[in-house]
């Protein structure tokens, strides 16, 4: 496990979110979050590439967490929309068709159609 540290020993001096800078006299403290090497690259590779750091995205989501009073969104176990669909697929249990079975297909698709 990696340890990463946001600290600071003064006003914060983030230079494109002013909203992260600390009011004078504020004090400091340091978090200490334990993440995989894996998860930290990734977490700083997304935050460089929204043109910030990675402890600015951790200060952003806790202003946004004390904003909201809560988490910034809204954790579930259900089920979206697509999930069905998604499982369907990843079973692998999806009717196939050759070319045969897929002309046949088309064909009955477009007399239903026609029908209608």
């Amino acid at each position: 496990m990696l340890h990463v540290k946001i600290t600071a020993s003064g006003p914060y001096q983030a230079r494109r979110l002013p909203m992260l800078n600390a009011s004078k006299g504020n004090q400091t403290t340091r978090i200490t979050v334990n993440l995989s090497t894996s998860q930290k690259q990734q977490a700083e590779t997304i935050a460089n590439n929204m043109g910030i750091t990675l402890d600015d995205a951790l200060k952003i989501f806790i202003n946004q967490m004390i904003t909201d009073n809560g988490l910034p969104f809204r954790p579930t176990n259900q089920l979206s929309d697509l999930d069905p669909a998604l499982i369907e697929a990843q079973s692998k249990n999806l009717k196939q068709y050759n070319r045969t079975g897929l002309h046949a297909h088309s064909k009955n698709l477009c007399d239903i159609a026609d029908a209608e």
